[in-house]
């Protein structure tokens, strides 16, 4: 027999981390194309530019589309003109109230033409869908697009809240969870906190990994989009004790573990793993 030390091991609650390497992206991102034909007579964005929900990004005119409104504007004041004038005549027994039927029916085809007219005219003004930045301009002004709808005018992302994204393993996956916190570090130095938004539900074809986005806020606009960043992930909580890195050893058969004292001061090994 011979002496050894001892001490106690206290069995506690403890989240691991997981931290992965990943890349930021933005939230939203969108190519805002031609809805109709045209010539592109305003452009009114640049590379880099700051954009409000709503603001016009371009105009694509058309003559064609305001003659049409034109008409159309013409007939709907026409038939509201004729629906006025007769109703009177109608009211005093001098036109018989069949009329007032077939008046109403065509000044209500008159007001829908009108509206239809001022919808075509109106989708040549290209307005910004959301708050973002402008990252590209690849149209120029004079440019027609007569004959290829779905042109893009602008390229526009919204930089709050930024993406942390990450690709997880499968045999990590089951200890994380929606709503958890997270730390993103930025190649740059900065660290943010989040959330994780989303947990992937089918495997990436190419890694067999699942992707997790964590939330982050951005409302200075200073984390850009595709920049690298490390992402350190809380785990479910498991079972663990801690102990002194001397007190682990190595068994015969390779396993990684620790020697404890049983009934009797008997000394027994007992395999680990290390959280």
């Amino acid at each position: 027999p011979f002496r050894v030390e001892v001490t106690a091991a206290k069995v506690v609650d403890h989240s691991p981390k997981l931290s992965l390497s990943g890349r930021t992206e933005a939230d939203h991102k969108v190519s805002i194309v031609a809805r109709t034909g045209g010539v592109l007579t305003q452009l009114n964005v640049t590379r880099g530019q700051h954009v409000k929900k709503g603001d016009v990004v371009a105009v694509l005119a058309d003559e064609a589309r305001e003659a049409q409104v034109a008409q159309a504007q013409a007939l709907y004041d026409q038939r509201k003109a004729e629906l006025q004038a007769r109703r009177e005549l109608i009211d005093k027994g001098t036109l018989p109230k069949l009329d007032l039927v077939n008046l109403e029916a065509q000044y209500k085809a008159a007001e829908a033409s009108l509206a239809s007219a001022k919808a075509e005219r109106d989708r040549g003004v290209l307005r910004a869908p959301w708050d973002g930045v402008v990252t590209d301009v690849p149209a120029e002004v004079g440019a027609a697009a007569f004959s290829f709808t779905g042109t893009p005018i602008a390229t526009l992302v919204a930089l709050d809240p930024m993406l942390a994204v990450v690709e997880v393993s499968e045999q990590k996956l089951a200890g994380i969870k929606v709503g958890e916190t997270a730390k993103v570090r930025l190649i740059t130095g900065h660290v943010v906190r989040g959330h994780v938004r989303y947990v992937a539900k089918s495997t990436t074809n190419a890694t067999r990994t699942y992707r997790v986005e964590v939330e982050i806020p951005n409302t200075d606009g200073k984390i850009p989009d595709g920049i690298t960043s490390e992402v350190v992930l809380s785990l479910n909580p498991v079972p663990a004790a801690q102990i002194p890195r001397s007190a682990l050893t190595i068994s015969a058969a390779g396993d990684v573990g620790v020697r404890v004292v049983e009934q009797g001061d008997k000394v027994a090994f007992v395999p680990v793993h290390i959280v």
